[in-house]
């Protein structure tokens, strides 16, 4: 007859050291697999605007390739809509807790506000 072997003790200390570890990195895991997501996206004249949950607008030249960043307006703003005009004014709509409001660009360079666009 085989010999039963029990497990490795495990001390209650290293269980809940494990535990909490675990959890923590559940925790984490949607901030991870959210940081990819665009809050916004538009596509004129074959280029791709995304933007982003935390302020930024990302410009892709080559259908989504590469991306490079071509203004970030600051980690407490979200980008929730792009819209150009037949003139190619690209207009991006920012939002925070208590602001919400438009800025505009001819050239992904210079960003304007209603009152100066």
């Amino acid at each position: 007859m085989p010999k039963l072997t029990s497990p490795p003790a495990t001390s209650r200390r290293h269980f809940l050291k494990l535990s909490a570890t675990g959890v923590g990195l559940l925790l984490a895991a949607p901030l991870v697999f959210s940081s990819a997501d665009y809050a916004a996206v538009l596509t004129q004249n074959k280029k791709i605007y995304r933007g982003t949950f935390d302020g930024r607008i990302l410009v892709s030249m080559n259908n989504g390739q590469s991306w490079q960043q071509v203004v970030d307006f600051g980690k407490k703003y979200t980008i929730t809509k792009i819209t150009a005009d037949e003139q190619g004014i690209v207009s991006v709509n920012l939002t925070d807790q208590h602001l919400n409001f438009w800025v505009h660009s001819k050239n992904d360079v210079h960003w304007m506000t209603d009152n100066y666009a």
